[in-house]
């Protein structure tokens, strides 16, 4: 048989057997998610944890039992670590002395399931509950507009729908657009990374009640105060959001909307009408032809631009009408002067020119991939609790739990990995590696192999960890 080398620490040693021979067990402190250190570390320095247990530690008037900021760090690396979300999952941690160290404690201070839902039980469905875990997500927005400081702050707003079919005797799982019983929360983007979120029923439509119209103006109020008063802010929706109500709102706030809008009879005649002359050509992934004009449908009291879009096919004659891929955008981005101009001059384009509003327009299906990259971290759909507020509790903690595996990526490993990468590449290339606890001279030493070691630059990760700079404000 052939010598193989195997290299360590920068030695060659010699081995000629390649075969296992036994098993055996090892009392040695080792692990398989040695990354998950570096994560922790990192958000321990963002102060997240801590701010938690500072908005929430009333919760738990007793010494005894699981303390809140132990709870919050607990349930966060849980959910980064996304090896099986199911809370029976934190028994068998409890089991691991590894586990222990990757969080910097004690086993006896790891939690079991049943604290963990006792826990999650102290939750209710008020403001004081859901505004400090919407602040935490929001806040961490801000901290990253002022670090990439944008010329203009283009926001999505969208609906996800979350499938609990298969889960019994769930409050507030109801029949969703879709036609399975869930939830359907609705939510804020920017840059693939989800900003805000308003936890909801699965009946509520799109634009339930004023929740659009209040989430709006609390983002706005934040990106105002935390980041630029003169900013430029554009949102972009899906036709389930096209109300005038939402559009006056979004007139008084000083922000530009970009709407789609719904295919009425009446629009279509109008079209029809019109001359050759009218239309224009955009080049964009497919052909486009497009008719801009102002549109007032009959319950509107306002005229706004619109944009009607047809798609050519490949011979670039018109698709007929039983497969034509057409629609119509509703804007009012060009109709107030000194705003227009403001933007005009952050983008460096003439807000004149329609192109610019439907290359954004159809960039407005990034927005489900941030969904997609949700529902990939959470590994599936389905929350535990039987009661609303527990699961709305959970909901949020996966966000946040979300949004700051993202800034670390963003933070600590832009060299190595893309911000955009998807949770199961990021948990597959940043956490699950072995690494070995050792104890020697009071120092607790984290040794993992030098492959993976001058692979992933681990001696600069740490470095970082401790060392960033991001510090998530109160806004």
């Amino acid at each position: 048989m052939m010598n193989s080398k195997i290299q360590e620490s920068g030695q060659v040693k010699k081995r000629s057997n390649f075969q296992v021979n036994t098993v055996e067990s090892t009392t040695e402190c080792m692990t398989g998610r040695a990354g998950l250190s570096f994560i922790m570390k990192y958000i321990e320095e963002t102060t997240i944890p801590s701010r938690l247990y500072h908005k929430f530690k009333y919760l738990k008037e007793s010494t005894k039992g699981l303390d809140v900021h132990s709870f919050f760090k607990q349930v966060i690396a849980y959910m980064i670590d996304g090896s099986r979300l199911n809370l029976v999952e934190f028994d068998e941690l409890k089991k691991d002395p590894s586990y222990a160290a990757i969080l910097e404690t004690t086993q006896e201070e790891l939690a079991t399931s049943h604290q963990i839902k006792r826990m999650f039980q102290k939750f209710c469905n008020e403001p004081r509950h859901t505004n400090i875990f919407r602040d935490a997500i929001t806040d961490i927005f801000i901290s990253h507009l002022q670090d990439e400081k944008p010329q203009v702050v283009i926001i999505g707003v969208d609906t996800m729908v979350m499938d609990n079919d298969q889960a019994k005797n769930r409050e507030g799982c109801s029949v969703t657009y879709k036609n399975v019983k869930g939830f359907q929360p609705l939510e804020f983007y920017w840059n693939g990374m989800i900003i805000d979120a308003i936890f909801r029923e699965g009946k509520c439509h799109s634009n339930h009640g004023d929740d659009v119209v209040k989430a709006t103006k609390r983002l706005v109020k934040k990106i105002r105060k935390g980041y630029s008063e003169t900013v430029p802010i554009i949102i972009k929706m899906d036709s389930g959001f096209m109300s005038i109500e939402n559009f006056h709102y979004f007139d008084e706030l000083g922000i530009f909307f970009i709407c789609a809008g719904k295919m009425y009879p009446s629009i279509k005649d109008y079209i029809g009408e019109l001359s050759g002359n009218e239309r224009h050509e955009f080049n964009g992934t497919h052909v486009w032809d497009y008719i801009e004009f102002g549109n007032r449908l009959n319950t509107w009291d306002k005229f706004y631009r619109a944009i009607y879009l047809q798609q050519k096919n490949e011979s670039l004659q018109y698709i007929l009408d039983f497969a034509c891929s057409d629609s119509i955008i509703y804007t009012n981005i060009g109709m107030d002067s000194e705003l227009s101009a403001h933007l005009s001059a952050a983008i460096e384009h003439h807000i004149d020119d329609p192109e610019y509003i439907i290359k954004e327009y159809h960039k407005r299906g990034s927005d489900e991939l941030c969904n997609r990259a949700f529902k990939d971290f959470a590994t599936r759909e389905n929350l535990p609790f039987q009661g609303f507020d527990q699961n709305q509790a959970f909901y949020y903690l996966l966000i946040l739990s979300h949004v700051l595996l993202q800034s670390y990526v963003k933070d600590i490993c832009y060299d190595i990995l893309s911000r955009n990468s998807y949770p199961t590449t990021i948990r597959r290339r940043l956490i699950d590696f072995a690494g070995k606890f050792v104890y020697h001279s009071r120092k607790i030493v984290l040794k993992v192999s030098f492959v993976i070691f001058n692979r992933l630059k681990l001696n600069i990760l740490w470095e970082r960890c401790r060392s960033h700079k991001r510090q998530f404000a109160y806004i």
